[in-house]
C-alpha cells in the first residue's frame, strides 16, 4: 500500500535538473533528510467481540480433536473386552497412538497451509474426514478397520483443524493470550467430562452399544464443528482466502453489523473499512525516520511478502536455541504425559475398583484437566510461561512416580499388599490421583501452542513454528502408548511404568529448567 502524507508527497516524482550543491556536507545533510519507512511491529486487540469469537471458535476445535481422544480410554477398555479381545494390549495401543500422531502430523502441514491462507478450507475439510471416520467406525468389526477409521482417518482430520484454530486465536491476543489460550484448551477438558460419561453409560450391550453410541458421539462432533467453522476467521486475510467459503463467516457479519451502527470517524473515512485488497493488513501506525527523527503516520502498514516456496522445515527458526529447547523438551513430556489417560480406567479394572469408580476415572482426570488448562495459563501471563512451565512438568514428574506407589496399595483382594486396604481407601486414592494429575497434566499440555507463537519471528512464522513442533511431537507420540503397553504386558503390573513415566518427565522438566535460564537468565523474573 503506498503512502499518501504531505511527508512523502513528490518523492518519486520527476525533478528539473538542478544543479548539485558543492562540498559533502551537503550531500550528507541530503542523505540523512531523506524518509526512510520502518515496519511497525505487529499489533493485537488483545480482546474484542471478534478476537472472543476465535477463542470460543478455538474451543469448539479443541472439544472436537483432543477432547476425543480422551474416550480412547474408554473405548480401550470396551476393545479389550468385546469388540477386540483377542487382540494383544500392545496392539490396541497403536489406535490412540496412530490418531494423537497424526493430529500433530496434521498440524505440521496444517500449520503451513494457515500460513498460505487456507483456514476455511483445512477447518471445513478436517471436519468432514473425522465425521465421516466416525460413522463408518460405528460399522467396523476388525482391528484394521479401527486402526483405519479411529487412529489414521480421525487422527488427520483433527491435526488438519487444531494447528489453524491455535495459530488463528494466537493472531489476536498478546498480553493476554495465556487466558486465551487456556480457555481453548478447556474445550478439551469439557469433552473429556462429557464425552467418556456419554460413552460409559452407552456403549454397553445392554444399553445401546457399540454402532449407536459412535453415531451419537459423531452427532456432538458435527454439532461443535459447525460453530467453528461459522466463526473461526484470520485477523488479516491473505491474498489465497478462499471467498467462497466467507459464506459462513459469521464473525465478519457480526462485526460489519456493529460498525454500521456506530458513527464513523475520520479514520474511518480516510482509510476506509477493508477498501484495499483483501490481504493488506489492520491499520496501524507506520514510522518514517526523517534527518534522525521519528515521525509516524496514519497509515496502514506495508503488507507482509509471502513466501513464494512452500516448506515443512524452516532453518531460520531452527537457529533460535530457545525454540529448539522447547520442542526437545517438550516432546519428551509428550512421550509419557498421556499415558495414564489411556491406561487408567483399566487399571481401575485390574484392581477391582468399584463399578462407579471405573465408570468415571477418565471423567475425574479430564475434570482437573479443565481446571489446570485455565489457571496456570492465567497466572503464564503475570508470573512468567516458562517459570510455571517448570513447576508443573516437576509436579508431573512426581506424580506420576506416586502412581507407582499407588499400584501397590490397590491391589484386589486376596493379593499380596497392605491387608488394611479396602475397596473404599483404594477408590479415594485413584480419584485423588486422577484429579490431581489431571490439573498438572492439562496444565502442561496447554503450553505448547501458548508458547510456540511466541519463539516465532514474525506473525507470517507462526504456522510454520508449530507445524515443526507438531512433527516431533506426534513422532514420540507415535511410540509411546505401545511402549508403555509393552511394558505393562511383559510385567503384568503398573509399578514398572510407573517410574519410566516419572524419569522422563523430570528429564523434560530439566530442559525445560535450561530453556527457562536461556531466557531470563538464573535470577527470577517473568519470563
Amino acid at each position: 500500500m503506498l503512502l499518501t502524507t504531505p511527508h512523502l508527497a513528490g518523492l518519486n516524482e520527476p525533478s528539473e535538473p538542478t544543479e548539485r550543491p558543492s562540498g559533502d556536507s551537503n550531500v550528507d545533510s541530503n542523505l540523512e533528510n531523506t524518509p526512510t519507512l520502518t515496519p511497525c511491529p505487529p499489533q493485537f486487540p488483545d480482546g474484542g467481540l471478534e478476537a472472543w469469537l476465535q477463542v470460543f471458535g478455538g474451543f469448539c476445535i479443541l472439544f472436537n480433536s483432543w477432547g476425543v481422544t480422551t474416550t480412547m480410554g474408554v473405548y480401550q477398555s470396551y476393545y479389550r473386552s468385546s469388540l477386540l479381545a483377542n487382540v494383544p494390549q500392545s496392539s490396541t495401543a497403536w489406535i490412540q497412538s496412530i490418531q494423537i500422531a497424526c493430529i500433530f502430523y496434521g498440524g505440521t502441514l496444517s500449520g503451513r497451509f494457515f500460513d498460505k491462507g487456507y483456514l476455511n478450507v483445512l477447518v471445513v475439510g478436517g471436519s468432514i474426514l473425522t465425521f465421516t471416520c466416525y460413522m463408518v467406525l460405528a460399522e467396523c468389526t476388525e482391528y484394521w478397520h479401527v486402526l483405519l477409521c479411529q487412529g489414521l482417518g480421525m487422527g488427520l482430520g483433527m491435526g488438519a483443524t487444531f494447528a489453524p484454530s491455535m495459530a488463528c486465536v494466537s493472531q489476536y491476543f498478546s498480553k493476554k493470550r495465556g487466558l486465551a489460550i487456556g480457555i481453548c484448551s478447556a474445550g478439551a477438558g469439557v469433552a473429556g467430562i462429557v464425552l467418556p460419561i456419554m460413552a460409559n453409560n452407552l456403549l454397553p450391550s445392554d444399553k445401546i452399544g457399540f454402532a449407536a453410541t459412535t453415531r451419537a458421539l459423531a452427532g456432538v462432533y458435527a454439532g461443535m464443528a459447525l460453530i467453528a467453522i461459522s466463526i473461526l476467521r484470520y485477523r488479516k486475510h491473505p491474498a489465497q482466502e478462499n471467498r467462497f467459503l466467507q459464506f459462513f463467516d459469521v464473525a465478519t457479519k457480526l462485526q460489519r453489523l456493529l460498525k454500521s451502527r456506530q458513527p464513523k470517524t475520520e479514520q474511518d473515512l480516510e482509510i476506509g473499512e477493508s477498501s484495499e485488497t483483501p490481504d493488506s493488513p489492520a491499520a496501524e501506525k507506520a514510522v518514517i525516520n526523517v534527518g534522525g527523527e521519528k515521525k509516524s503516520c496514519d497509515s496502514s502498514c506495508p503488507p507482509v511478502k509471502k513466501e513464494s516456496k512452500f516448506t515443512l522445515i524452516d532453518l531460520a527458526t531452527l537457529k533460535n536455541p530457545v525454540y529448539v529447547l522447547f520442542v526437545v523438551a517438550t516432546s519428551l513430556a509428550f512421550l509419557v504425559l498421556y499415558i495414564p489417560y489411556y491406561y487408567l480406567q483399566q487399571f481401575s479394572i485390574d484392581h477391582g475398583m468399584s463399578e462407579q469408580v471405573i465408570r468415571y476415572t477418565v471423567t475425574v482426570l479430564c475434570a482437573g484437566a479443565t481446571i489446570g488448562r485455565v489457571g496456570p495459563a492465567v497466572m503464564a501471563d503475570y508470573l512468567g510461561k516458562f517459570n510455571i512451565l517448570v513447576f508443573v512438568s516437576m509436579i508431573n514428574g512426581i506424580l506420576l512416580f506416586s502412581w507407582m506407589h499407588l499400584d501397590k496399595l490397590t491391589l484386589p483382594a486376596g493379593s499380596q499388599g497392605n491387608p488394611h486396604t479396602n475397596i473404599d481407601s483404594r477408590d479415594a486414592q485413584v480419584i485423588v490421583f486422577a484429579f490431581f494429575y489431571g490439573f498438572f497434566s492439562g496444565a502442561l499440555g496447554t503450553f505448547p501452542p501458548f508458547v510456540l507463537p511466541s519463539l516465532a519471528p514474525s506473525m507470517d512464522k507462526v504456522g510454520v513454528c508449530l507445524g515443526q513442533a507438531f512433527l516431533c511431537l506426534g513422532t514420540v507420540s507415535l511410540v509411546a502408548n505401545p511402549i508403555s503397553g509393552f511394558i505393562i504386558g511383559k510385567s503384568g503390573r503398573y509399578h514398572v511404568v510407573a517410574p519410566y513415566c516419572g524419569a522422563v518427565m523430570l528429564a523434560a522438566s530439566g530442559l525445560y529448567v535450561i530453556t527457562r535460564i536461556n531466557v531470563g537468565g538464573w535470577k527470577f523474573s517473568r519470563a
